[in-house]
């Protein structure tokens, strides 16, 4: 949404919330070891670091373009 100050920052406190709950994810089933906690945990992690891979990319993509 580049080009309105006002959706970037909803963008930003959206991606905020997200990974504020993912990390509590990871923080709840790290203690448990049935399949499901563990899957729920792994989804978090992974999801997390796509986020992340992301942010990185649009920062790059944002210091050519702009």
């Amino acid at each position: 949404m580049r080009g309105n100050p006002m959706l970037d920052k909803l963008d930003k406190q959206l991606i905020a919330k997200i990974k504020d709950w993912l990390e509590d994810e990871l923080g709840t089933y790290s203690e448990y070891e049935d399949d499901v906690c563990v899957g729920r945990k792994e989804c978090a992690e992974m999801l997390l670091e796509q986020i992340n891979k992301w942010e990185k990319e649009n920062e790059s993509m944002e210091n050519i373009c702009w």
